[in-house]
């Protein structure tokens, strides 16, 4: 019985599908901003003239041009507006099967986090140096998942129960 009790709750002290919807709610917020504030950011980039980009050299110490840089820039903001744009999108997703109760698409929401989170970690392992954040991040990441998956075993319970107390 103990262990249900702990299946149920969300950090320990929260009824696991207000929990879930917090942390859901977070990360859609969280991600929308980021994106929007990195969007926000290619419009001021491309008003920069290109000859305040200097100074900037590449790994054999060559000088990289302003335009060079520029573009560089672009690209890689733009492609980091695009992932957070559709992690917003999933965590949106994940909120929406969670209000729904529908336990399959949760599992593939928290299957494909598992799965960037695997990513995630060996990302942390091969970049050198590490950094504590990032070893944090994944560490709460890892909860998340757990978490997420714990759900999934509740809203199964819940709709057996739902099931049994209707007939």
């Amino acid at each position: 019985m103990a262990n249900d009790d702990v299946k149920r709750t969300c950090c320990f002290c929260f009824d696991i599908r207000k929990g879930i919807i917090f942390l859901l709610s977070i990360q859609l917020i969280f991600f929308g901003v980021a994106a929007a504030l990195l969007g926000a950011g290619i419009g001021a980039l491309k008003n920069t003239d290109s000859n305040d980009l200097t100074g900037a050299v590449d790994d054999k110490g060559i000088p990289i041009s302003g335009s060079d840089l520029k573009q560089g820039l672009t690209t890689i903001v733009i492609i980091s507006v695009v992932v957070l744009a559709v992690e917003a999108l999933f965590a949106l997703y994940g909120l929406f099967c969670v209000m729904k109760r529908n336990a399959s698409g949760f599992k593939v929401f928290t299957i494909v986090t598992g799965i960037c989170l695997i990513f995630n970690i060996v990302s942390v392992a091969t970049t050198r140096p590490v950094a504590v954040s990032s070893i944090v991040s994944c560490v709460i990441n890892a909860y998340f998942v757990y978490v997420y998956w714990s759900y999934i075993d509740t809203m199964k319970e819940e709709k057996g129960e739902l099931v049994n107390s209707s007939a």
